[in-house]
């Protein structure tokens, strides 16, 4: 998922920015509710892939996210690291409404590597 890399969430509005807080905080208070989490997840990635403006980047998201929470829900989610997930949002966050498209790039990069190489770690390397 580097579509962001070249189509960076810089069109973005204060109400975008407000409504990615508010997702934030809301997943935020639903740490212990790995559903509720997921979604609230989901619609974080979501919103700044429609922020991104590429359509394509916005479907890829969403059938992403549809099928790991169709297939993968428990897999996706690793207990005890809400707090970590919830600081990387930030930092996004932070760069997007910075209008720092490099930074925001770099900041979805490293969280999705993270959370890819976590996945890998716990459910595909131990069968």
């Amino acid at each position: 998922m580097n579509g962001i890399d070249h189509h960076p969430p810089l069109n973005r509005t204060p109400e975008d920015i407000a409504e990615l807080s508010a997702l934030i905080d809301q997943q935020s208070k639903a740490a212990n509710d790995g559903r509720t989490f997921l979604d609230l997840d989901q619609q974080f990635h979501t919103k700044i892939a429609l922020i991104s403006g590429n359509p394509i980047f916005e479907a890829l998201t969403q059938s992403v996210f549809e099928w790991m929470k169709e297939f993968h829900h428990e897999a996706v989610r690793s207990v005890g690291l809400e707090p970590l997930t919830i600081s990387e949002h930030r930092e996004i966050l932070a760069q997007i409404a910075a209008q720092n498209a490099p930074q925001a790039a770099f900041a979805m990069k490293q969280h999705l590597e993270r959370a890819n190489a976590l996945y890998h770690q716990e459910h595909v390397s131990n069968g």
